[in-house]
C-alpha cells in the first residue's frame, strides 16, 4: 500500500486453503502474518500462516484445521499467537506444534468473538462479542508468567441487547461490534457494524460515538459526526 498502490497478496481462487478469511495480525518482527478462515476449507485450513518476502508475502501454510476462527490476535510483547474462536467465545493459545491450547471462555453465554487485540504493552487482552453480548471485554496479561486475569466487561450490557446509547461501562449499547484498534493513549476505536459508526472507548470505558450517526446508514461525506 505504499504510494496508495495496492497490491493483491492472495487470492481465494488460486489456494484450496482458503475459504472465507476473517482476519490477520502480524508477528512482532513483521516478518510472518497470520491468517483465520472462518470455514476451514473442506477441514484443510482454519488457521495459517504467510512469511513476508521483500514486498510479498509467500508460502501459504496450515497451521490448524479447526473451523469457526474469527479472530487472531500476536501480543506485541512476547509474539505469541491466540485466536478467537466464533462460537462458545473460546480464545486459544498458538502451540509450537501447531494445536491450539484454550486459555479462557468470554462467559456462558456462547457469545460470537468478532475481534481481539492487545494493549502496546501486551499487558491487555481487548475481545469485541457481538450476538448474546454486544459488548467489549477486557482481560489482564502477565507477560512473564504468560497467564491470564480475570475477564470483565469494559463497555456494553453483557447480554443480547442491542442499541447505540452512549455511556459508561454497561450503560453503553453496541449493536455487533467489530474490529478494533488502539491509540497510544489506550483509548479503543471500534467499528459498531450495524450502527454504521466507528466508538471510542475510554479506558475507563467511557463510550461515545467518533465518527458516523449511530444508528444511520448512507454515504454521507462531511464532518465526522455527521458523516
Amino acid at each position: 500500500a505504499a504510494n496508495n498502490k495496492v497490491t493483491t497478496l492472495l487470492k481465494a481462487s488460486e489456494s484450496t486453503l482458503v475459504e472465507r478469511l476473517r482476519a490477520f495480525d502480524f508477528s512482532k518482527d513483521q516478518s510472518t502474518v497470520y491468517l483465520t478462515n472462518d470455514n476451514n476449507a473442506n477441514r484443510s485450513m482454519g488457521f495459517g500462516k504467510m512469511n513476508k518476502s521483500g514486498d510479498k508475502l509467500t508460502n501459504l501454510t496450515a497451521l490448524s484445521v479447526t473451523a469457526g476462527l474469527t479472530a487472531v490476535a500476536v501480543n506485541p510483547a512476547t509474539d505469541e499467537v491466540f485466536v478467537g474462536i466464533y462460537s462458545g467465545g473460546k480464545v486459544a493459545r498458538l502451540m509450537p506444534d501447531g494445536s491450539l491450547e484454550p486459555v479462557f471462555v468470554v462467559n456462558s453465554k456462547n457469545v460470537n468473538i468478532m475481534d481481539m487485540i492487545f494493549s502496546k504493552d501486551g499487558k491487555t487482552m481487548y475481545l469485541s462479542a457481538a450476538y448474546n453480548a454486544h459488548s467489549i471485554y477486557r482481560v489482564s496479561y502477565d507477560t512473564n508468567t504468560k497467564t491470564f486475569g480475570s475477564i470483565s466487561v469494559l463497555a456494553g450490557p453483557d447480554a443480547n441487547t442491542t442499541g447505540n446509547a452512549t455511556g459508561s461501562g454497561t450503560a453503553a449499547r453496541f449493536n455487533t461490534p467489530g474490529q478494533m484498534d488502539v491509540d497510544t493513549e489506550g483509548n479503543l476505536y471500534v467499528a459498531d457494524r450495524k450502527n454504521h459508526c466507528i466508538r471510542k472507548i475510554t479506558p475507563q470505558g467511557a463510550v461515545s460515538t467518533y465518527a458516523g450517526v449511530a444508528g444511520t446508514s448512507g454515504l454521507q461525506n462531511g464532518n465526522a459526526l455527521t458523516a
